[in-house]
């Protein structure tokens, strides 16, 4: 029976590419200003100079009819928690005097999807809409908009995240859409690294549907480190996220559990690919493989297994086994999970495009970029034309800034600064052969949009 330190041996045995561990497939990079977490307690953060109060220390849980609302007040005070709908108050609690807060709020006779908690201490009260409705077939596939907005790995960079989207002007001073219109896409990657991913999280789940109210949109996708966490793989979380999880008492993965929590749920509801007008969007990439298999079917597949127990277990052997013989998982099963989430070419951890570029572009005579003909059978073109695209943009890989490579077929979105810059698209631009692509402009932090290139312009059919 396969368990997961026999899964390298496994996969060359029928042919399946992946390595042993993903870990192993990139640098660790734990942030550590704030030092050590050691002995923790709910007043570190303060002594630290940092708050834990507001969306930095939410958590909500869900579970059919109720929800476990937990927050933090910097200071030991009374706390208060408030659930209204539609301007009913549904729930009006108040806990003894701490630092770490829970209520439970039953929502048996709610009939709605929608509940705005306001919770905080006297004097001090942070609001948070919630939608109770679990999230379930996302779409997919997208018409083009009339401005396309692509950033890549975010990693918990909040503050550096809104300075970019104000600056573009797609967010206001209060930090809410006003992008109108437009849309803006998310290449996955929200978690580790980062001092600040539940506030991120929250911020991100709260754009999405003010966006939508406006006619624009903010579109997600599922990035390699959201898979890490949800297998309970810590080693990239940063000190001050462990400690808000410490402070409620809870393991890091649990506070985003995707069949009972909030955002669990609607990380685990992320497609892994999606497609916008002819644009491909992944974290890290996609083969002729992935577009035989279409997007729904992997949207779907995805959503199936991030909900299933054993999504907790795969580095912990003994747990890993008792949970595969009680589903009855056999190995091509398990081989299959396997492959979709933590395979080396799967579509959230392959960093083929951009490295293959990079070689070539280090060996081309006088540095160029290789001509389109290079390309005329590579696994990119039938990429492509199996999704219907013309062009694929990634992350995932770190480059210095925003980069068109492969003569307008890929944009290259890995920053090693995260969220520190991000791709501006206008639709029906023309390249130097009159074929109509899509505009490209670089926006970073204090600078104006600079135009960088084409991408995307019809592929010869």
């Amino acid at each position: 029976m396969i368990t997961p330190a026999a899964l390298a041996v496994l996969a060359t045995a029928v042919g399946v590419e992946g390595p042993a561990n993903p870990r192993q497939s990139e640098p660790l990079h734990r942030a550590t200003d704030s030092g050590p977490v050691g002995m923790l307690h709910p007043g570190r953060g303060a002594e630290r100079g940092y708050s834990l109060e507001g969306e930095y220390g939410l958590y909500v849980g869900i579970n059919g009819n109720s929800l476990d609302v937990r927050w933090i007040t910097e200071a030991p005070r009374p706390g208060v928690l408030r659930v209204w709908a539609d301007g009913e108050l549904l729930a009006d609690v108040a806990t003894q005097a701490g630092t770490a807060h829970a209520a439970t709020v039953d929502l048996t006779r709610f009939g709605g999807d929608r509940v705005l908690l306001e919770y905080g201490r006297p004097g001090q009260l942070y609001q948070t809409a919630i939608r109770t409705v679990d999230p379930w077939n996302n779409p997919v596939e997208f018409p083009a908009p009339d401005e396309l907005y692509v950033v890549g790995d975010l990693h918990g960079q909040l503050d550096r995240f809104t300075e970019l989207l104000s600056g573009a002007g797609l967010i206001d001073e209060n930090l809410s859409w006003a992008g109108g219109q437009a849309t803006l896409a998310l290449l996955g990657d929200m978690m580790d690294r980062g001092p600040d991913v539940t506030p991120l999280l929250w911020f991100l789940y709260r754009l999405e549907e003010e966006a939508e109210q406006a006619g624009g949109s903010v579109l997600p996708i599922l990035g390699n480190h959201e898979l890490l966490v949800f297998a309970n793989d810590l080693r990239y979380v940063e000190s001050r996220e462990i400690l808000v999880s410490d402070i409620h008492g809870l393991g890091y993965a649990e506070m985003f559990e995707p069949r009972s929590t909030v955002l669990g749920r609607w990380i685990a509801s992320l497609p892994p690919l999606v497609r916008v007008g002819d644009l491909l969007l992944a974290h890290g990439g996609a083969g002729p493989e992935h577009a035989a298999a279409g997007l729904v079917a992997l949207r779907d597949s995805m959503a199936v297994f991030l909900r299933e127990p054993l999504m907790r277990t795969w580095f912990d052997t003994d747990a890993f086994t008792a949970e595969r013989a009680l589903r009855g998982l056999d190995d091509a099963a398990i081989l299959r999970r396997w492959r979709t989430m933590f395979g080396e070419t799967s579509v959230f951890w392959t960093r083929e495009l951009v490295t293959e570029w990079a070689r070539r572009h280090e060996t081309s005579a006088g540095g160029a970029v290789p001509t389109e003909a290079s390309y005329g059978s590579a696994p990119l073109r039938g990429t492509l034309l199996g999704f219907g695209a013309e062009a694929l943009i990634v992350a995932h890989t770190p480059v210095e800034m925003p980069q068109i490579i492969h003569n307008g077929r890929v944009a290259a979105l890995g920053l090693a600064h995260a969220a520190s810059a991000m791709l501006r698209l206008v639709p029906g631009e023309r390249d130097q052969t009159g074929r109509a692509g899509w505009k490209a402009e670089l926006v970073r932090i204090g600078h104006p949009p600079r135009p960088i290139g084409i991408l995307g312009a019809a592929l010869p059919r």
